[in-house]
């Protein structure tokens, strides 16, 4: 039996589908047969890609070798003849490795050293697709694989030539953890009896929607009345339900009351219980069912329907986040009553362009309707419509605010969330097919199953960028009119039982807009001056078809940064704003499980102290996931601020200062209110004057600040970059360089953990203060400027002892800092008055954006680089003339909650770096040494993620625990922790970490790098846990350990860390797999080890499912991890070798 990265793929999509596609081999099952002619036209689409970059390459080198041979095994030999030949191109490779085989589109020919000689091959395959796919990742690591064992090195990259044969280059190391993992996975799960695979249910899966086998499945769910057919039960919870012993729907719906599950709220609990007895009573009375949802909660359920109005619109979108780049949504439907007509209009998008159009067309005929029906509004089934509204508006910088003032005036309802918190149906799922039997609307499920496969192929067309043909088009097209439809006829319907349940006396307050009189950003002056900015530029970009060209320059690229970058401030501001209004939508229930909401009910416990001539009076509420607040929270619906006093999210509880004669107000606000909102907003001006003056002179073909273009070109301007590093240590290649920033220089140091760039910066600014410079210090919080303004302080003692220097800090808003004898704190006002004095004046991108503060330094440094987003950096630049960029983007990284072009959505380091992991020779500083971490743990990271050239000083090797049991010695520890059901907290990892802490605090020591012996205390231990839920078990676990997030512990370090991951399982993520496998985090948690870092995490984490290139990037590290790992139990290597 062979294997290949097909079959992989199947597996890892839906290892139930490997068993089944196994068993049909062995004929024990029927083979489904789905036919499609659209996959003939593909892969004659994908054959003419294929031989385009066939004859690119031949055109480039002249000994391009072609394989002709018929069977495999002469493929193979002739494939080993030419790559022995060495020549340039082979196209059509035949690869194989024990089971495993596979073709490569092409061997290319690279310089890379291997057992061949001085020259190796590369991998590079053509896919239709304009986005690359983990499938194809997976495919290509393979063939990496494959190639290895012919010479001796995996390929120096691969290379997927999608759409428009646009480049994408891949470290194949990067992923080649994760692919051993997987393949190990699947040859595994080959020895399964597939005797009973005909009666086996598995979990449904994503795959589930495009597999062939679908019906086969759906037949064994219904036939074992799977708790899948639950509508709303999770993976979660029906593992929960069987822990219990229910494993029916039918068990479920028998019930006397909710059952209690260990891991899941009792609001889930009673939900999941009352839906399954609904459906199982329409089930017995063999018709539809319904019950509604009381009691009613303004605005949500029926409340959330608005009064019925003549010009209401009923609103459907077809689209695919998969062609091209940015997706496109390629077919707005809407239908109208006119004249007691229905009415459908329908705009068509081949392309973004085209897109655009499109929704300009839909938002003006919103626009002009309304000036008709002032009273109307947009209906919609599910949050897609209205989300893909407001992320074009965003996009084109089209119709910002009118978008904005419909979102606020919520001219946009959702029915699927009337529905969901309203009407209780008896149906399996909540889908607008799922439910269209309760309003007696009827489709013809054929056409239905032809529209499905039609949105299909037409996705695949565009992306291929072919025609979609007439017959496609038509399917669509009545496809999505029948949804509006099907809208229009589920809002009738809706109407129809709200009127029922009046009849009862129930009282149903109808849908008030209640953030319309709320302007959260206005449209001014500067928006509109910006916004006209932008699309000059934009315009003066455009070739003849109205397109921005691909092949721009770099100062054309420059230049289109600079259109983006206008509006950073503003898409900023609505994604904000638009965020608060959804939380102020949100259910109970739904807040519970939000990181930003506190949900009711709030129990008021007394008053708890004085200030101001006001009472402090604490409320308590109960456990819920909640990160805390800075300054305030909103009552929810009413929208009315509350200024916090104090908070502790371990006990539950929040307190308020408020007059005496002002409480009874609150309290009754507070008791009636659904739940609280964190809110914390500010104001951009400043910024946005900044970018006003930028812009307006690069119309003119003018940067007024030299450091902004040098910036945004990646020019180093410092010549002697290179040879300063190459001559002498990087801190001294530093001091010299201080020297250097004058004419717009940039320079960017990236300084890995334990480096010391701290240190670095603060003797560059000593230098530069020596010779009559001004200095400015910026970051992205206080606490950072704080640090490097005290390591400044500390080597201007001890190194330049004998030079004043007036050091300054801008005063944090509401702060009680004090002065001390070598640095003051002043208002920005005050700054600028004093600046003649000032020799370094720090302060966040608020000071240094202030039109007082232009040019008022020679060089600004600054901090954390790698978080410090790149519009405000450029906000900053007037008030310098060079800048140190001082960070990593490989550890914390920049957080925006906009949505931006991919470009400039980074930090300002991490722009300059343009995605390389290290800083490349000549356009910077590396500090390539650390001073932290014992040589076995700097490995990992360094290998993870600095290609290996991160070093360790002298005198680490000696770091390392004495200690009687396992934990000793120095390096990568993994302890596995097996658990269910746990999202932002585990007792079971408290529980293991209490333990290890208490045995390495009775008989452990630790070295030092000069080899000196002492006492493990607790200060020598520092655990970190990526939820503050954890970190609350944990203090009140261990209150005398360092503890806290990874955000709180950058910079900091310790002998031994451990680093508690929480969560039991992927699904299981409450912030996704993109916050818990972050690789940025990782590296910060593991680095701020000196002698032992620890892993403890549920062995389930580790069933990764991956589906692009980034989610296997980011679970390779972990399985890395895991791997150079010393492992305190033998549960850890049936995770990484199954076998």
């Amino acid at each position: 039996m062979f294997h290949s990265p097909s079959k992989l793929n199947n597996f890892l999509a839906c290892p139930h589908l490997s068993k089944l596609e196994a068993a049909a081999t062995l004929d024990l099952l029927p083979r489904p047969y789905t036919e499609d002619p659209l996959l003939e036209l593909i892969r004659n689409q994908g054959d003419r890609h294929e031989k385009t970059y066939l004859s690119k390459l031949e055109d480039q080198f002249q000994d391009t070798a072609i394989i002709d041979s018929e069977k495999f095994e002469e493929k193979y030999e002739q494939t080993i003849h030419l790559i022995k030949d060495g020549r340039s191109v082979i196209f059509q490779a035949a690869l194989k490795f024990e089971d495993w085989i596979g073709y490569a589109d092409f061997l290319v020919k690279s310089k890379k050293p291997s057992n061949l000689g001085s020259y190796s091959y590369s991998i590079h395959d053509t896919k239709l697709s304009s986005e690359v796919k983990g499938s194809a990742i997976v495919q290509l690591c393979i063939y990496s694989e494959m190639l290895e064992k012919i010479q001796g090195c995996l390929p120096e990259k691969i290379v997927v030539v999608g759409g428009k044969n646009h480049i994408n280059e891949f470290n194949p190391a990067d992923f080649i953890d994760y692919l051993q993992y997987a393949k190990n996975k699947y040859l595994n799960s080959l020895s399964a009896d597939l005797k009973n695979i005909k009666h086996l249910a598995a979990e449904p899966v994503e795959k589930c929607h495009s597999c062939d086998w679908r019906g086969h499945c759906e037949d064994v769910w219904k036939t074992q009345d799977h708790l899948k057919l639950i509508a709303g039960s999770s993976r979660r919870i029906r593992k929960d339900l069987r822990s219990i012993g229910l494993s029916t729907l039918a068990q479920v719906g028998q019930l006397d009351r909710a059952p209690e599950l260990p891991k899941t709220s009792k609001e889930s609990c009673e939900k999941i219980f009352r839906q399954a007895r609904i459906q199982l009573k329409a089930r017995n009375s063999g018709k539809h069912e319904h019950e509604f949802i009381l009691p009613i909660v303004e605005n949500q359920g029926l409340s959330g329907l608005p009064m019925t109005n003549e010009g209401d619109i009923f609103f459907d979108i077809e689209g695919d986040g998969h062609i091209g780049e940015l997706g496109v949504e390629y077919l707005f439907g809407w239908v109208t009553i006119d004249n007691d007509e229905q009415l459908y209009h329908h705009e068509w998008a081949m392309n973004n362009l085209q897109e655009k159009a499109a929704f300009e067309k839909f938002i003006s005929f919103i626009m002009d309707r309304k000036k008709m029906f002032p009273g109307l509004h947009v209906y919609h089934f599910g949050h897609y419509e209205a989300t893909v509204v407001r992320r074009l508006s965003t996009r084109y910088n089209v119709f910002v605010d009118e978008v904005d003032d419909m979102l606020r005036q919520e001219l946009f309802v959702n029915l699927h969330r009337v529905v969901k918190n309203g009407i209780r149906l008896s149906v399996t799922g909540y889908g607008l097919k799922e439910i269209e039997g309760h309003y007696d609307f009827q489709r013809d499920w054929e056409d239905l199953r032809k529209a499905s496969m039609a949105r299909k192929r037409i996705a695949l067309l565009l992306d291929s960028q072919l025609d979609i043909g007439d017959e496609h088009k038509r399917l669509v097209h009545d496809y999505n009119k029948e949804d509006c439809i099907s809208t229009l006829k589920l809002h009738e319907w809706l109407e129809s039982r709200r009127e029922e349940l009046e009849k009862t006396g129930v009282e149903i307050p109808r849908f008030n807009a209640s953030h319309d009189d709320k302007d959260s950003s206005p449209p001014n002056d500067k928006i509109v001056k910006l916004s006209e900015i932008s699309d000059q530029l934009y315009h003066s970009l455009m070739n003849d078809e109205g397109m921005i060209p691909e092949d721009l320059s770099p100062e054309d690229h420059a230049k289109k940064a600079i259109a983006d970058i206008l509006l950073w401030y503003r898409r900023e501001d609505k994604s904000y704003w638009w965020e608060y209004f959804h939380k102020m939508e949100m259910t109970r229930e739904e807040m519970i499980d939000e990181r930003k909401t506190l949900a009711g009910p709030f129990h008021f416990v007394g008053i708890t102290g004085e200030k101001n001539y006001s009472k402090v009076y604490r409320w308590s509420y109960r456990k819920q996931t909640f990160d805390g607040f800075k300054d305030a929270l909103k009552i929810c619906p009413d929208g009315k601020g509350l200024p916090i006093h104090d908070f502790d999210t371990k006990s539950g509880w929040f307190e308020i200062t408020r007059k005496e004669e002002n409480l009874k107000e609150i309290a009754q606000l507070i008791q009636g209110s659904i739940g609280l909102v964190a809110s914390t907003y500010f104001s951009c001006k400043n910024q946005l004057d900044r970018f006003i003056d930028l812009g307006t002179d690069l119309l003119k073909e003018k940067w007024i600040y030299p450091c902004i273009e040098n910036l945004l070109l990646r020019r180093q301007v410092l010549k002697d970059v290179r040879t300063l590093e190459e001559e002498t240590s990087v801190l001294e290649s530093a001091k010299r360089l201080a020297h250097h920033l004058k004419n717009g220089a940039v320079l960017p140091i990236q300084g890995p953990p334990g480096t010391g760039k701290t240190f670095t910066a603060a003797h560059m600014i000593c230098e530069l203060v020596l010779s009559g410079k001004k200095v400015g210090i910026t970051a992205q919080s206080h606490s950072v400027i704080r640090n490097l303004l005290q390591k400044l302080h500390e080597v201007r003692s001890e190194c330049y002892p004998d030079f004043d220097c007036k050091i300054v800090k801008q005063r944090k808003t509401g702060s009680t800092e004090e002065d001390n004898d070598w640095m003051s704190h002043m208002r920005t006002g005050d700054i600028k008055k004093n600046n003649e004095d000032i020799h370094v004046t720090a302060g966040t991108h608020w000071l240094w954006s202030s039109p007082e503060m232009q040019k008022s330094i020679d060089v600004l440094f600054i901090d954390e680089a790698g978080q410090f987003a790149l519009a405000d950096a450029i906000a900053c630049a007037h008030a310098t003339d060079s800048m140190v960029l001082l960070g990593d983007p490989q550890q914390l990284e920049n957080v925006s909650t906009g949505v931006h072009p991919p470009e400039i959505q980074v930090s300002v380091l991490g722009y300059w770096l343009n995605e390389e992991k290290v800083i490349n020779t000549g356009e910077g500083l590396f500090l390539d040494r650390t001073f932290r971490m014992s040589p076995k743990i700097q490995e990992f990271v360094s290998d993870t993620f600095y290609n290996s050239k991160l070093k360790s000083s002298p005198g680490l090797e000696n770091q390392r625990i004495d200690h009687d049991g396992p934990l000793k010695g120095a390096g990568l520890f993994y302890l596995p922790s097996e658990h269910e059901g746990n999202q932002s907290s585990s007792v079971e990892e408290v529980d293991i970490i209490i333990d290890l802490v208490d045995e390495l605090l009775k008989t452990g020591y630790w070295y030092n790098k000069e080899d000196q012996k002492e006492q493990l205390s607790e200060e020598h231990i520092m655990i970190v846990a990526p939820y503050n839920a954890q970190v609350d078990l944990l203090k009140e676990a261990l209150p005398g350990i360092p503890i806290g997030t990874v955000d709180k512990f950058q910079g900091k370090e310790a002998p031994v860390v451990i680093y508690s991951m929480t969560t039991s399982s992927q699904e299981e993520a409450p912030r996704g797999m993109e916050f818990l496998y972050s690789l940025n985090r990782l590296n910060v948690a593991i680095s701020r080890a000196k002698c032992l870092a620890l892993l403890v995490a549920s062995p389930s984490l580790f069933e990764i499912n991956c589906k692009t290139p980034h989610q296997m990037l980011l679970a390779n590290g972990f399985i890395r991890y895991v791997n150079a790992s010393a492992c305190l139990d033998v549960v850890a290597k049936k995770i990484v070798d199954p076998t």
